[in-house]
């Protein structure tokens, strides 16, 4: 499990976000990206020009959480807590 992965959205829900952390909303699970590349392109499919979060999966695992592969480069969970977010700034890679 790489110690963090990637999730990206529209900046008009970054704030919400950063307070209430990641939900599924419509769908069963928070999908997460292993590479911020990865991460921009399925964010590009709700905004233009996405911002990218860095999780802290090691942290997250290391306190009882459950992230699960599901494909190439594909995880879920079943939501991420605001405090194992961070937010990529640019182009910044990892």
């Amino acid at each position: 499990m790489p110690s963090e992965l990637y999730h990206g959205t529209d900046p008009g829900v970054l704030e919400t976000i950063l307070q209430e952390g990641l939900r599924s909303m419509s769908r069963q699970y928070v999908h997460l990206s292993e590479t911020v590349e990865e991460a921009r392109t399925v964010g590009q499919r709700h905004a233009s020009e996405p911002v990218v979060l860095a999780v802290d999966t090691q942290t997250m695992i290391r306190d009882g959480y459950r992230i699960d592969k599901r494909g190439e480069g594909t995880f879920t969970v079943e939501g991420v807590p605001a405090k194992y977010l961070e937010r990529l700034t640019g182009s910044v890679e990892r």
